[in-house]
């Protein structure tokens, strides 16, 4: 039995009998059981794009439903029966009927509902039979078929499936019973009707509002006061930017480079302005947010179990699609101004771009050692806490895993006269000849950080002459 008319033909006379049985014997393992999951979607699998559609058949989880399926979801728009358009097979065990429909799943509408409405999360939609959710879920089947065109041999009139919700939720239909099961070429073409009816559901609704939905996200910065705010004001801004365990010329040069640009940027876009990775400004700025949030123990924004960092210093929102990166980042208003009292275009470096590494900047001897004594101890911290990937931080514009693009600060030196060169070369340790470079990128920085400490015109002796004693912060 390798038809698909076979094989349907199995499902719909004998799934009451194997139901029955399924419940006296309290066996809900039977052989019966793989005909829906696996033999007739593995074969209708072979007949659509895999890399749109994923087909799903199910008897229930754990004890099996009254009402059995076997669905086609379009993945971008949904991959469960509980929410979400796609094509749908719903046998009516009863009179044997088999229904090719194209349904909705109610979890959603559900939710949205009263108490008895909100089980249905949890049960799926078959069990359902609320007022409220089947209303919805004809109301929403009659606005689709005013959108989408029928498909050939396809009906608008109600079917009668077993389930309540599975009716209520039926765009349109087609019906086959025992008896008058067609081949294999006609099961097939009517599934391609239907498939060109759910593309165009994709394409002209599911899409629109895709676009609409990020049209208003993307001209909304966020989160908004009621969602998020990490309570400081611009008194405790300044206080905190005048603590030089915090603020230095790394994290300084930050802040800086986005308060060039009062109405926001991407990294990748401060990346070009300044010569520097996109990578390693937003990793700049999640070890800033934290280091912050430990100094203040303010609120954290978490959604899903994910902690996000980057509002405690930014408002975000999408970026348009001419903009180069994916997020326009802008600093919050108390914080912006107070940079502008405490004057941090100070930090801003000059920047000389060359064809060899990825930037260079020139700095007096007395900031680099600053400079190399702070990428020391995040590097060692990061390290010695098993959390490497931190260096960088979770990215906020750049699409890259940072599990997989950590970036290494190895630091070279020159002297010109009293002047110090700082090289800085990014690279992924991932790739196998860099591992050896990774192996060694300590050693550098702490000859370095010897040798220039070492000297007489920023001695560490004299460093309380500079700055009282402290070390400042990056």
């Amino acid at each position: 039995m390798d038809t698909l008319q076979a094989m349907f033909h199995q499902f719909m006379d004998e799934y009451a009998s194997e139901l029955l049985l399924a419940r006296k014997e309290d066996n809900f393992k039977r052989p019966f059981g793989a005909l829906v999951r696996q033999s007739i979607p593995g074969l209708l699998k072979e007949h659509l794009d895999s890399d749109t559609y994923l087909v799903k058949g199910s008897v229930g989880a754990g004890r099996w439903t009254d009402v059995p399926w076997i669905a086609v979801f379009d993945k971008r728009i949904t991959q469960s029966a509980q929410k979400g358009v796609y094509i749908v097979y719903l046998l009516n065990k009863d009179s044997k009927t088999l229904f090719l429909t194209l349904n909705q799943g109610a979890t959603d509408v559900a939710q949205g509902g009263g108490s008895d409405e909100k089980k249905l999360a949890f049960t799926g939609i078959a069990s359902s039979s609320g007022t409220k959710t089947t209303t919805a879920l004809g109301e929403k089947a009659e606005l689709l078929r005013k959108q989408l065109s029928i498909p050939a041999g396809a009906t608008y009139e109600s079917i009668k499936t077993g389930s309540i919700a599975y009716d209520a939720g039926c765009v349109f239909s087609k019906s086959y019973t025992v008896d008058t099961l067609p081949d294999d070429q006609a099961l097939l073409s009517d599934l391609h009707e239907f498939v060109e009816a759910y593309k165009a559901y994709f394409n002209t609704v599911f899409s629109q509002k895709i676009d609409n939905h990020a049209d208003n996200k993307m001209n909304i910065w966020g989160p908004t006061e009621k969602e998020y705010s990490p309570g400081i004001t611009k008194e405790q801004w300044i206080e905190l930017l005048n603590k030089p365990d915090i603020i230095g010329p790394i994290w300084g040069g930050a802040l800086a480079m986005f308060f060039t640009e009062k109405e926001g940027a991407t990294c990748t876009e401060l990346g070009k302005k300044f010569g520097r990775s996109p990578t390693s400004i937003s990793g700049n700025c999640t070890q800033l947010a934290k280091r912050i949030q430990k100094e203040t123990e303010c609120p954290v924004l978490e959604k899903n179990g994910t902690k996000s960092y980057w509002p405690i210093l930014f408002l975000g929102k999408g970026a348009e699609k001419e903009v180069q990166g994916s997020f326009v980042w802008k600093l919050r208003p108390e914080l912006y101004d107070a940079l502008s009292e405490f004057g941090i275009e100070k930090y801003l470096p000059e920047i000389v771009k060359t064809g060899i590494f990825d930037s260079w900047e020139i700095v007096d001897a007395d900031t680099a050692r600053m400079m190399i004594h702070e990428i020391l101890v995040i590097l060692l911290l990061e390290l010695i806490g098993g959390r490497l990937a931190d260096v960088i931080g979770r990215d906020a514009d750049v699409n890259c895993d940072p599990l997989r693009n950590i970036v290494i600060v190895v630091i070279y030196w020159l002297f010109r006269g009293n002047e110090l060169v700082v090289v800085r070369v990014y690279f992924n340790p991932h790739a196998p000849a860099d591992f050896f470079l990774l192996a060694f990128s300590f050693l550098p920085l702490f000859i370095i950080n010897h040798v220039v400490t070492s000297l007489s015109l920023c001695h560490p002796g004299e460093a309380s002459s500079h700055r009282k004693g402290r070390t400042p912060g990056p």
